[in-house]
């Protein structure tokens, strides 16, 4: 199954989310930079003659994206990112196939060296 790693440490804004998901998965150079243009370039995953995604799936294919450091982002960055796939996937359900996103998340290895903790939590 296929798998983009994102790293959420250094993401401090929206738009640098929108910046990194445009590298990672290739979007358009046109591509808007807002809500629902992320929404309709991830929905291409599995229609890649649209030309609004470089990952292409198969019909059965689901994309892993391996987020790492999500206690480090901003939370507008973590809600941008969870509300883009829950539509995406959305979509799909609505077409009657099933989802195309997946989340796996994880903080980086230095980061549970250092006994780092999210604001709020505590063990």
């Amino acid at each position: 199954m296929p798998h983009i790693r994102l790293d959420l440490s250094s993401l401090r804004t929206e738009q640098d989310l929108h910046e990194a998901l445009k590298q990672a998965l290739g979007f358009p150079d046109s591509y808007g930079a807002n809500f629902a243009a992320l929404v309709d370039c991830l929905s291409g995953l599995r229609y890649p003659d649209e030309g609004m995604i470089g990952v292409a799936l198969g019909p059965d294919e689901v994309l892993t994206l391996h987020v790492l450091n999500l206690s480090a982002a901003a939370k507008s960055v973590i809600d941008l990112l969870l509300c883009a796939v829950e539509d995406v996937n959305t979509r799909e359900l609505q077409r009657g196939r099933s989802p195309s996103m997946g989340l796996m998340l994880a903080r980086s290895s230095a980061e549970r060296a250092g006994g780092v903790e999210p604001a709020g939590f505590a063990r």
